[in-house]
């Protein structure tokens, strides 16, 4: 969408009340990543987000990283995953959604988000919990469960146990992937969100979803007004579930559902079972 037809865009979500006023956006920080080798989403795009958004944020408060040879993958500065590895889905399924190309994006991120008081990571502990998400979807939803997999996931920092609700949440949303679960689970192990949110007291939500026939299959609804017309407003289904898990976190974690490293296989299989529901 071209800046102006974007601005104009926006203005209107504004005056027919589905939005927020866009001059809250003002103090926000954004970063926007993107790889030289990423030929599915290309620099260029973001580029153009980047001229976007200067309609709403100051040009100061946008970071941009488009130096890196990623290809499309979230990029980290650690791990055995070598930069350009299952670039095209060839390879270890392990290494097709997070890469080792020297560059720390989750503490690039992160850092502008918090601040210089964010502390370097530190070593996460082996249990994720399993939300159910379906329990907070808006009964409204034209779709089955919105669109969205039976269960979030969510890492708890160990001074977050106790009380939830007194810790910072920080909410990572996948790309567009395989509904494969063994995936999903490498998805939140890799990318190292969870090794600052153990050492911030930052509690990591993983919200899963399942995709539809237009966005693709794994995709959130970032463009099917078919399936929610305010798909792209404080009312569509999708954030209002994340939303609703968010408000509840402690209650939500209080039900949710162990899950330890050591038992991912055994969990995993039979998690696949929600996906033929």
């Amino acid at each position: 969408m071209l800046p102006g037809r974007f601005t104009e865009y926006i203005h209107k979500r504004r005056a027919d009340n589905l939005i927020d006023d866009p001059g809250n956006l003002t103090s926000s920080k954004v970063l926007l990543f993107s790889g030289k080798n990423d030929w599915t989403v290309y620099t260029k795009a973001m580029r153009e987000v980047a001229t976007q958004l200067q309609s709403f944020i100051p040009d100061k408060n946008i970071a941009k990283s488009f130096s890196s040879e990623a290809s499309h993958v979230w990029s980290i500065d650690s791990g055995s995953c070598s930069c350009g590895a299952c670039a095209y889905e060839w390879g270890s399924l392990k290494c097709c959604d997070v890469n080792n190309c020297g560059y720390d994006l989750s503490g690039d991120m992160l850092r502008l988000f918090y601040g210089k008081g964010l502390k370097p990571r530190s070593t996460a502990t082996n249990k994720y919990h399993l939300i159910s998400q379906w329990e907070y979807v808006p009964k409204e939803s034209r779709t089955p469960h919105g669109n969205l997999l039976k269960n979030a996931i969510a890492y708890v920092p160990t001074a977050c146990e106790a009380n939830p609700a007194a810790c910072r949440i920080h909410v990572n949303y996948h790309g567009c992937t395989d509904k494969i679960w063994k995936r999903r689970l490498l998805w939140a192990n890799l990318i190292n969100l969870n090794e600052y949110g153990e050492a911030n007291n930052i509690i990591i939500l993983y919200p899963q979803a399942a995709g539809d026939k237009k966005t693709g299959v794994g995709c959130f609804n970032w463009a099917t007004y078919t399936d929610d017309p305010n798909f792209d407003t404080r009312q569509g289904i999708q954030l209002r579930t994340v939303v609703a898990m968010i408000e509840d976190i402690a209650v939500a974690l209080s039900s949710a559902q162990v899950m330890l490293n050591a038992d991912n296989m055994t969990h995993t299989n039979a998690m696949e079972q929600e996906l033929l529901d």
